[in-house]
């Protein structure tokens, strides 16, 4: 197997197990190593489905994780649930700047757009947290 590479996916809101079936999926048809997982949004940071599947089912995942929340998260209780389940995977906090070798990439999170009617306040990407990156 080739020298290993990053996995990029989004979206999984709770499907937890997906990140391991696509980091299955992407060596055996790629032939290449994976190193990390980034899950760029939606990943599902909600207590009960977070209990569940790792402190109950006694899982984790196959490879290191890192995520940027979404506007699918439980924002009240972010700064919680990023503590409690720290040894699961790691949390790029909004408007924060990550090193990947050569590339540099902005975490922002978030949507200003999208599902505007059901997003809670706080959740959607700020001009400040732009300003942040930059």
């Amino acid at each position: 197997m080739k020298a290993g590479g990053t996995l990029i996916i989004s979206d999984i809101h709770t499907r937890y197990e997906v990140i391991n079936a696509q980091i299955r999926h992407a060596q055996e048809t790629l032939g290449h190593q994976v190193e990390r997982v980034f899950v760029l949004g939606d990943f599902g940071f909600f207590r009960q489905e977070l209990e569940d599947w790792f402190r109950e089912g006694e899982r984790c995942f196959d490879r290191p994780v890192f995520c940027i929340e979404g506007n699918h998260e439980d924002h009240a209780e972010l700064e919680e649930l990023v503590r409690d389940f720290s040894d699961i995977l790691t949390h790029q906090p909004r408007a924060s700047c990550l090193g990947l070798g050569p590339w540099k990439g902005l975490c922002l999170g978030g949507a200003r757009y999208m599902d505007a009617a059901s997003t809670p306040r706080g959740c959607a990407i700020s001009d400040a947290d732009i300003e942040r990156c930059l």
